[in-house]
């Protein structure tokens, strides 16, 4: 009978089959079987976003990003409009979903103040909130637009 040492029994565990070759003397390990299922791809190209208002030059954001998107909806609307239809034209615009990455998108835009901002909201406009609950832009500096 086979004497079970650590190692044979640590070989084991590792989902390998041991088994003795033709001369008895060097153990050979025949390797686990690998699962068949291909490798999912990754996809290399960026989802392009399409605005339904034309882009403004004034806007800071990259082309076709949902901040830009925004920026775009709200600098469209000089009266301003209510916080609830800019997230639906930003949702229908881009496709993602209302309830969160929409809402997060906007508030992004939306937090710009003149004293703060969220960390993603880059400088150059200000958004104010009138006291008939509409969102209002106001364009501050002219910002250079990235052009990627």
């Amino acid at each position: 009978m086979a004497k079970t040492t650590k190692k044979s029994v640590k070989q084991s565990s590792k989902r390998s089959v041991k088994r003795i070759g033709k001369t008895g003397r060097k153990p050979v390990i025949k390797a686990a079987a690998k699962s068949k299922k291909p490798a999912p791809k990754a996809s290399s190209a960026k989802r392009k976003f399409h605005s339904p208002v034309p882009r403004s030059p004034q806007n800071p954001f990259r082309v076709d990003s949902s901040y830009g998107i925004a920026f775009d909806i709200l600098n469209a609307n000089p009266s301003g409009m209510p916080r609830q239809d800019l997230i639906a034209q930003l949702a229908k615009a881009t496709g993602k979903p209302v309830k969160t990455k929409a809402t997060f998108d906007a508030n992004v835009v939306l937090s710009a103040r003149p004293e703060s901002r969220h960390s993603s909201c880059r400088p150059g406009f200000v958004v104010h909130r009138d006291e008939n609950g509409n969102v209002r832009l106001e364009v501050t500096a002219t910002a250079s637009a990235p052009g990627k």
